[in-house]
Parts: structure tokens; sequence; C-alpha cells
């Protein structure tokens, strides 16, 4: 199945490593446990696909 996340801010990445982290617990789209895809626009137009498995944070 697949949804698209709606209301995610967008995030500008920088050179480098970069940290961001986003709070999902209230966002009922997201699953403990279950995979997702991340679609990434670089500032070159390519999209890279990152695949991740959501675990529900003990504390942010």
């Amino acid at each position: 199945m697949r949804e698209k996340i709606k209301k995610l801010r967008k995030v500008k990445l920088e050179r480098g490593q970069n940290n961001i982290v986003i709070d999902l617990r209230d966002n009922a789209s997201i699953v403990d446990g279950h995979y997702y895809q991340l679609q990434v626009k670089l500032p070159n137009g390519d999209m890279r696909v990152l695949r991740f498995l959501y675990k529900m944070p003990a504390t942010l």
C-alpha cells in the first residue's frame, strides 16, 4: 500500500552531515515497526529514495 504522508515540513539539507529530527509520533500514517521510503530531491534536481524502518523513539 503506497500512501503519501501529508503535512510534513520541508527540510533544507546543507553540505556535509545533516542531523534532522522530525517528530512523527502524532502522525497516524506512520506505524511503529513498518518500512517506509523517503524521497529526497537534491539541489541538482536528482531524486534519491531512502528506505527505512520506523521505530517509535522512547523520548525525543
